[in-house]
């Protein structure tokens, strides 16, 4: 009763004041947010021909469904498929992927709003990534008994979504669902700390499924920019930012000195910090190559700046072994990319955010080196090349594909869910 009475709060306060709240503030606000709210004001609902499979995702999580999208299309060719997002950076990420028939803003969670969009769409079933359920959708979808799951769903110790006020608000959300599909068992442990009566199953993460799917189905690189070995190792440093560079190129000295190649591929592509980061190259005396630019091989340079975007995981497979950037800055990027090419990973201290970045430090590839590696300071990455500059990389990519192989196959315990609930007649 305590849950319903803190739903009916945040129903009935809570969510039409933060509207109101938004609309005044909107000129205010961040760029992003201004996006946010213009979108669902000006939303307009598409007709559809049948009932549809519904995916949510609400930035990133896109990620997560990518791998659940082309398993449904396959499955039901004929099929409409919506995606949902919350945050206008995901449409990048999702709209032009095959095999959608409809990109949509969520709506705000407002009844009248949910009721809405739910009497005009008609899902035949509802799955959300991750972590985005919200409550008067999660309500709604129950009421009108849409089956509903959660999957690739984690839910961290101490996580903001466990706090007295928000604990209630998370239950009761949850509780509205079918079913849950957690990641692992420690997320296992944390949802039944909440005391939910919706059925819940450990059946790991979707998002290795969609990076292994990449990892063979690759975009085109320019082959022949392939580094070409000289006795040296490729080190492939990926969404960097300036913190993260200030500490990982004066550490670089030795690992040049040694015929190493570095692979670069700043987070930001913009022409300003192109140059800016060729300047930095040049006042320690190295010649840089851009990719974009490029046409014969990559020789005589020791540094190759990627400066476009879309390539990084591909180019992840010309390395050795990597650097994630954004460790040394607020929080790392994601690993599992180079992980699933096969390359020993090494992060900053800022890497607590990121699951595999944890997991993988618990796995040795020799004595000296895990398959997420952590430097907390320009001596410690020196240390860490000097290491991986003595082992087997062939040996060291075997290790850690066989360790990602054993990860895979979330994507079809959400088909077998589907296939229960999705009536095929409806196509």
């Amino acid at each position: 009763m305590f849950d319903y009475i803190i739903f009916l709060a945040y129903r009935l306060v809570l969510i039409p004041f933060a509207i109101i709240l938004l609309k005044i503030a909107k000129s205010v606000l961040p760029e992003k947010i201004q996006t946010m709210i213009e979108e669902r004001q000006d939303l307009v609902l598409p007709a559809m021909d049948s009932r549809p499979i519904w995916i949510h995702a609400s930035s990133g999580e896109i990620e997560y469904a990518k791998s659940v999208i082309r398993k449904a299309r396959a499955e039901y060719p004929q099929a409409t498929i919506l995606v949902t997002y919350s945050s206008p950076s995901a449409l990048k990420l999702i709209k032009n992927f095959p095999g959608i028939n409809f990109v949509l803003p969520l709506p705000w969670d407002h009844r009248d709003l949910v009721a809405n969009f739910l009497a005009h769409i008609k899902p035949q079933i509802c799955l959300i990534a991750r972590t985005d359920v919200w409550p008067e959708f999660s309500y709604q979808l129950n009421k009108l008994q849409i089956p509903t799951l959660l999957f690739s769903a984690t839910l961290a110790q101490g996580s903001s979504r466990t706090g007295f006020l928000a604990r209630s608000l998370t239950r009761f959300a949850l509780n509205q669902l079918s079913e849950i599909h957690c990641v692992s068992a420690s997320d296992e442990e944390e949802f039944q700390k909440l005391k939910i009566s919706t059925s819940l199953h450990c059946h790991g993460d979707t998002r290795y499924d969609q990076v292994y799917y990449r990892l063979h189905h690759p975009q085109p690189l320019k082959i022949q920019l392939y580094p070409q070995s000289q006795g040296g190792l490729t080190l492939v440093a990926g969404s960097t930012w300036p913190a993260d560079e200030a500490v990982l190129l004066p550490a670089l000295k030795n690992f040049f000195n040694q015929k190493g190649k570095l692979l670069i591929a700043p987070h930001e592509v913009k022409e300003e910090r192109i140059q800016n980061l060729e300047k930095k190259f040049r006042e320690l005396g190295l010649e840089t190559l851009r990719y974009s630019k490029a046409e014969k091989e990559w020789a005589k340079e020791p540094v190759m700046i990627l400066d476009q975007v879309g390539h990084l995981q591909e180019v992840y497979t010309w390395g050795d072994f990597a650097f994630v950037g954004g460790s040394f800055k607020d929080k790392v990027h994601s690993v599992m990319e180079p992980l699933a090419a096969g390359l020993p990973v090494i992060v900053g201290p800022l890497h607590k955010n990121n699951r595999e970045a944890l997991e993988f430090q618990n796995y040795s590839i020799t004595p000296e080196l895990k398959m997420v590696n952590v430097a907390h300071s320009e001596a410690e990455m020196k240390d860490l090349l000097q290491h991986f500059s003595k082992i087997n990389s062939l040996e060291a990519q075997q290790t850690i594909r066989s360790q990602i192989q054993k990860k895979l196959g979330a994507t079809t315990h959400v088909l077998t869910w589907i296939q229960q609930h999705f009536v095929k007649s409806s196509d």
